[in-house]
């Protein structure tokens, strides 16, 4: 048995846990753990898991030690959540400095629906009262921020009903792929629009798009009465539009 170690000393024990920190020494009463590493720090705001390295030297002392690779600390001293920071001095290896990996041996889902899973998965919740809680209407769930111009600036925003914001900086959404669907024209697709590109022939890749309703055949030319103005290539061009 491990009995608990600490700043402050308790007889508490249980089999298979090992107990570090102030205060609190006995497992969580929804979570246990039954058999794993309770750590309590008790009223400190600084990290609670520090990695280090020898072989590691990046140099930004500022934040945190040379050799220290990983840090885990509140993102708030008195509200809680999770501040994840890694550090690096190369990319090399894995080629990034923080890498999810998810892998299975099972097979895969390909449910492409409000059911569907990945291999890595997120989750974002509000909290309300003693469980979770529905997402603000158009509540931000997953955000990247990037440090630029001496700041950290968010860059991608994805939204509780699925819109996606990006930060572009006048420069628009660069596409890129084989195609909509395997580098084909994709049939219509029931609910579902889908951008994408597509190579029509030699140096002729080309924006296509996917809908769920088809394109409405018409030969009189008299009833187009809006044009749409876009840029394709560095040069202005009008899409004709008609209301009916």
């Amino acid at each position: 048995m491990l009995t608990p170690i600490g700043l402050t000393r308790s007889n508490s024990y249980r089999k298979g846990v090992l107990y570090i920190g102030a205060g609190d020494l006995v497992p969580d009463a929804v979570l246990g753990p039954t058999t794993g590493i309770h750590i309590n720090q008790g009223a400190a705001a600084d990290a609670i898991f520090v990695g280090k390295s020898s072989d590691i030297a990046h140099g930004a002392t500022t934040l945190a030690d040379t050799d220290t690779f990983l840090t885990i600390k509140k993102t708030s001293p008195t509200g809680g959540g999770v501040h994840l920071s890694a550090f690096s001095d190369a990319q090399t290896g894995e080629g990034a400095t923080l890498v999810f990996l998810g892998a299975s041996v099972s097979t895969v889902d390909t449910t492409k629906s409000t059911a569907g899973l990945g291999l890595i998965t997120i989750y974002g919740s509000k909290l309300s009262g003693t469980g979770y809680a529905d997402v603000t209407a158009d509540g931000n769930i997953f955000a990247v921020r990037a440090r630029l111009s001496s700041a950290f600036s968010t860059v991608l925003i994805l939204d509780e009903d699925g819109d996606l914001w990006l930060n572009s900086g006048g420069k628009g959404i660069t596409l890129s792929g084989a195609g909509v669907t395997g580098g084909s024209d994709s049939a219509p697709v029931a609910d579902e629009v889908s951008l994408g590109a597509y190579e029509i022939g030699a140096a002729n890749r080309v924006l296509a798009i996917s809908q769920e309703t088809a394109v409405a055949a018409d030969v009189d030319e008299t009833k187009f009465s809006h044009k749409m103005q876009v840029r394709i290539n560095g040069a202005t061009y009008f899409i004709m539009l008609t209301a009916t």
